[in-house]
């Protein structure tokens, strides 16, 4: 489980080479956040310096909360073999994953921009994609 107060590097729970093969974009380099209390993120950005990924992580008090948004999105879906409890939760038709492990809240997606990658043409492998990628967080989380 992600620590509160930590230095804000266990947010990132995908390598960069996990990000680049799975979405089919070189990914140069991730930069982690702290929301001190609440839980941080992971952000990963192309050789131009956009964002193509990010995890998203809340703890505490807030965790449950976060978990049952991503449930009651349109279009979300139970998923299984993704911590404790997972849901694919589509926003704007941007593939996402949430899922909860150890009392905290796990997003992964990317920004609208991961529709203009060329993997995007698959509408299924992108999202086979991003469950990946919440799966190999998942084992770290």
């Amino acid at each position: 489980m992600v620590a509160a107060g930590g230095s804000g590097e266990e947010f990132c729970l995908n390598t960069i080479e996990e990000v680049s093969a799975a979405l089919e974009v070189e990914v140069t380099d991730r930069a982690s956040f702290e929301n001190p209390g609440s839980g941080g993120g992971c952000s990963y950005t192309d050789a131009d310096g956009g964002p193509v990924y990010a995890i998203s992580v809340v703890i505490g008090d807030q965790a449950a909360a976060a978990f049952d948004a991503y449930r009651q999105l349109e279009g979300a879906e139970e998923i299984s073999g993704i911590g404790d409890a997972a849901v694919y939760s589509p926003i704007n038709e941007i593939p996402g994953v949430a899922f909860s492990k150890g009392g905290a809240t796990y997003g992964v997606a990317g920004p609208a921009r991961l529709l203009e990658l060329p993997i995007s043409d698959d509408p299924a492998a992108l999202r086979s994609a991003v469950e990946e990628l919440a799966r190999q967080a998942a084992h770290r989380a």
